[in-house]
């Protein structure tokens, strides 16, 4: 489950990017400096959308 938030300014900005799904992701992980980070992703499929 992912909650997104869409911030301008400093503030946040509703009803523009803003949303709260279940979906399924594919990550791509990359490591840096000794740590993993994500360095792209995919939707795959969106199970649950409000």
């Amino acid at each position: 489950t992912e909650e997104r938030k869409y911030y301008q300014n400093d503030l946040l900005v509703t009803g523009e990017n803003t949303s709260f799904d279940t979906r399924l992701v594919r990550y791509s992980l990359q490591r840096e400096e000794g740590q993993l980070k994500i360095s792209d992703y995919s939707t795959v499929r969106v199970i649950n959308s409000r």
